[in-house]
């Protein structure tokens, strides 16, 4: 009976360890999609609530048109309505707390880039959440098989681009939210 007992207790402690070991792991949700990582294997210091993030957008439209080139594709133009439509996506997310392309009422941003004043022929968007550097989304998207192929899509002439790094409600911690809206006209 005591060995039962001893068996018992063991195969509990297992599970409980085994459990404490899931909760120590976190989710960096990028592009729709969970990317789970432990804090060993980040090897990075956590972030301070009170921190403040520093993103670099021009950087990612730096990194966005190199990896254009090096795949001898034409640079991006950087289109100030796609930047406002990117805007506006950001902020009815964070406003109504939710991480996809389509809004609560299912409609989808393709309308935020005519009320922007873009009127597009081909359009495509890219969404990050977790992702707290240009270098960071930027792989994220290069290495997502769908948001590569937009990177690379050779029918986009303009992009813009927002980030949130301040306000995003999901992600209950320190954290950038990005849009890169494509098009051509």
């Amino acid at each position: 009976m005591k060995k039962i007992l001893l068996i018992i207790a063991l195969i509990t402690i297992s599970i409980l360890l085994i459990s404490l070991i899931n909760i120590g792991k976190f989710g960096e949700q990028v592009l729709g999609t969970m990317i789970y990582e432990t804090e060993s294997t980040t090897k990075k210091q956590p972030t301070k609530k009170s921190e403040k993030i520093v993103f670099e957008t021009e950087k990612l439209y730096s990194l966005i048109n190199s990896y254009r080139k090096e795949n001898k594709l034409s640079p991006l133009q950087i289109n100030q309505s796609l930047e406002i439509s990117a805007k506006r996506k950001v902020a009815d997310m964070i406003e109504n707390n939710y991480f996809k392309h389509e809004d609560e009422d299912n409609i989808e941003s393709w309308y935020l880039f005519k009320t922007a004043g873009y009127e597009y022929k081909t359009s495509g968007e890219n969404l990050s959440s977790g992702a707290n550097t240009p270098w960071k989304v930027f792989d994220a998207w290069k290495n997502s098989e769908k948001h590569n192929a937009q990177l690379l899509n050779n029918t986009y002439l303009d992009m813009g681009i927002s980030v949130d790094c301040d306000s995003y409600k999901i992600a209950k911690r320190p954290s950038c939210v990005a849009v890169l809206h494509l098009g051509s006209k």
